[in-house]
Formats: structure tokens, C-alpha cells, sequence
């Protein structure tokens, strides 16, 4: 089963996942920031304010490059099913991601 949507039973709330998922999410920003790049249809637009909101000191090319990993990644189950994720970089960078919507299940599904 792939680890991004890999799904717990009787889990709800907010769940430490940095070791399961940072590497996979600082892939994710890598990718997501080179199809910012691209002019073309397939080009992926997610609501910033509640689909892939960004907080604090901004994702710096460091992290969109992929170079930067993730200091911790919450997941918040409902249901047992993955609803939304915080992700942090720091402490130094200070900055937070929240995922969501279609963003979140872009990042499931890869």
C-alpha cells in the first residue's frame, strides 16, 4: 500500500507522522513548485488560503527544491481518514504548511 494513503483504524485527532511522511512531502513541494513553473493547462492551482496555505517566513527555494526536509508533520484523522496536514519547518525557517482539499489528495495519491 502506498504510505502516503496508507489509513489507521480508530485513530482521530492529530498524529506525529514526520518520520512516515517528511521525506515524501518535501518530494511533493518539490514537484508542486516545478509545475508552478510550467504555463500549460495541467499546471496545478490550489486555493492558497485553504488548500495549501503557507505561514511565517514563506517556503524559501531551499524547500521547494526538496533540499530542506520537513522538522514535523501532523497528520489529523477523522474517522480514521486523513482530513487535513501541518507541516513545519523550523525551527529556524518558522514557517508552516497547512494541506487540504485537492492538494491533500494530490499529495496522497503520488
Amino acid at each position: 500500500m502506498n504510505e502516503r494513503v496508507e489509513k489507521r483504524e480508530n485513530v482521530n485527532g492529530w498524529q506525529d507522522e514526520t518520520a512516515l511522511r517528511a521525506d515524501a512531502f518535501a518530494a511533493f513541494l518539490k514537484k508542486y513548485s516545478e509545475d508552478e513553473q510550467l504555463e500549460s493547462e495541467t499546471k496545478r492551482h490550489y486555493d492558497h488560503l485553504v488548500e495549501f496555505h503557507t505561514s511565517g517566513a514563506g517556503l524559501k527555494p531551499e524547500m521547494r527544491k526538496g533540499e530542506i526536509k520537513p522538522s514535523n508533520v501532523k497528520v489529523y484523522y477523522e474517522g480514521s481518514e486523513i482530513k487535513k496536514m501541518h507541516i513545519v519547518y523550523g525551527p529556524k525557517s518558522e514557517t508552516d504548511v497547512i494541506l487540504s482539499g485537492r492538494a491533500l489528495a494530490d499529495f496522497l495519491k503520488e
